[in-house]
């Protein structure tokens, strides 16, 4: 599952089992695509002159109902305890990097092809950056997927997508909304191994939160260029891979890849 961002978006859908790269069709419009299973998109410097000033509501409640099975209330609950769990792993893949010890290195190379200063230097940003806009989130920053919610993130050209679960607009940094589409409440919340603790392959809420935190511009900026966490694995010698949203996401909340990059 991933998520696709049409315009200046960065959006996640259900995977169609594409291999590699993938242009997305509103590519022309340079729309941002979210990830997971990744989306291809480039967001366009034309359309996304205008920043957003106010947030949509001074509620600390999400507004309108994200998922049928929840309330407004038991939304809002679930979105929080995500950012809080996400918030832990961040700071624990940055006390990673910090001691920069075997194991370290070993995920670096895993997730990224290298285990390299200054890419260990590259994530040491971007990964405060996500931690920063994580604690800075409320439930009121989570709006619905919506035509209108779209052009309050300034993503010009950019459509609803039926099959994308989440999406941003990268160039919305100064409020951060965080787009929910009913897939994103089929999501397993993070696919954590009830044995073990361990979080396995593949799309969950928790991933697909970090892996849209990641897109905005003052985080890590991040695309869409592969579609899941198996297809990140499988094009990790892409030399564009840092940059992969899905990558990013999996290394940040720990996820334990499939078997062939160890």
């Amino acid at each position: 599952m991933y998520f696709k961002i049409p315009g200046p978006l960065g959006v996640r859908e259900h995977s169609n089992n594409h291999d590699g790269p993938f242009i997305s069709k509103f590519f022309h419009n340079g729309v941002h695509q979210a990830p997971s299973h990744g989306f291809d998109g480039a967001v366009g410097a034309p359309y996304f002159s205008t920043p957003l000033a106010n947030k949509v509501t001074n509620s600390d409640i999400a507004a309108g109902l994200m998922c049928e099975e929840l309330s407004e209330a038991e939304f809002s609950v679930l979105v929080m305890a995500l950012c809080k769990d996400a918030i832990v792993l961040a700071e624990q893949r940055q006390a990673e990097l910090q001691r920069w010890d075997a194991a370290a290195k070993k995920r670096t190379w895993i997730w990224f092809n290298s285990s390299s200063e200054e890419l260990r230097d590259f994530l040491l940003k971007g990964i405060a950056a996500t931690i920063v806009s994580l604690r800075a989130l409320r439930a009121k920053d989570f709006v619905q997927y919506s035509e209108e919610n779209i052009k309050l993130g300034s993503c010009h050209g950019s459509v609803v997508d039926p099959e994308a679960a989440a999406s941003v607009c990268p160039v919305d940094v100064a409020n951060k909304r965080i787009m929910i589409a009913p897939k994103f409440c089929g999501l397993s919340r993070d696919k954590r191994n009830p044995y073990n603790g361990e979080i396995g392959d593949g799309d969950s809420q928790l991933l697909t939160l970090v892996h849209e935190v990641t897109h905005f511009k003052d985080v890590f900026g991040s695309n869409d260029n592969f579609y899941s966490t198996f297809r990140s694995i499988k094009y990790v010698e892409d030399p564009g891979i840092r940059f992969n949203a899905d990558s990013l996401a999996a290394y940040i909340i720990g996820t334990n890849p499939r078997q062939e990059r160890y």
